[in-house]
Parts: C-alpha cells; sequence; structure tokens
C-alpha cells in the first residue's frame, strides 16, 4: 500500500519543500492544503496515513485544525499529525496534550521531518495494524 500524506500550511515555499521531500525520499503521494479549512475538506473524503500542519494559518490555526479533525467522525480522526512550530515551550505542550500528535520545531529541521514520518510509517506497516 502507497502511504498517503497531507500537508497543510499556508506557506507555499513550506507545502513545496515538504512535498518534495516526502515523494523523493521516501516515495510518498503528499497532497496539499493551502489552510486548515482546505485540510479538513481533505481530510473528510481521503484517507491519510501522516497528516503535516503549520500551526499558525489564517482562517483556522493548525490547533483549530487538529482539534476539529480529532472532534469528528471522518477518517482520520485518528491520524498521526505532525505540527511544525516556532512557539515556547507552553505551546508545545498543549500539542503534546492532542492524542496522536507530535511537534516538530521550526525553523524546519528536514532530517527530523523524514526520521519522524519513516518511525509513523513503520509503525503502521507492522503486522496486525490497520
Amino acid at each position: 500500500m502507497k502511504h498517503k500524506v497531507l500537508v497543510v500550511d499556508d506557506e507555499e515555499y513550506i507545502r513545496q519543500i515538504i512535498k518534495e521531500i516526502l515523494t523523493d525520499d521516501l516515495s510518498l503521494e503528499v497532497e496539499v492544503a493551502h489552510n486548515g479549512m482546505d485540510g479538513l475538506v481533505c481530510a473528510s473524503e481521503t484517507t491519510y496515513s501522516i497528516i503535516i500542519t503549520d500551526i499558525r494559518m489564517p482562517r483556522m490555526t493548525g490547533l483549530e485544525f487538529v482539534r476539529t479533525l480529532r472532534s469528528r467522525e471522518i477518517p482520520n480522526k485518528n491520524t498521526p499529525v505532525i505540527m511544525l512550530s516556532a512557539y515556547s515551550d507552553s505551546m508545545k505542550k498543549e500539542v503534546e496534550s492532542i492524542p496522536n500528535t507530535i511537534i516538530a520545531e521550526k525553523p524546519l529541521a528536514i532530517r527530523s521531518i523524514l526520521e519522524t514520518v519513516e518511525s509513523i510509517i513503520k509503525k503502521a506497516d507492522q503486522p496486525g495494524k490497520p
């Protein structure tokens, strides 16, 4: 099964960098959304192995996006989420209080994102996992 990743970020270059590294380095199928509202539409229609989102976005923050995602009966309610942030320790604690959610600090550490995504994919591919 080819894994799909959804990248939700309002910054075009961030979406493109993440899409490129996940496609080129891990051969993943990557879809992008420009904000949390668009991300929710995608997450309601397609099942993803991982969702990567920025915390600070217009219209709907990443935290609002993930909280809404977790509260709805949609295919990605329990999908692992990596949140990108340049925020403080208090924000980190808030993110980590959301089930199945990891924080990655900005500036982006590409190797860190790759390692985190690989780890999640390996766990998903273990026998007995849906």
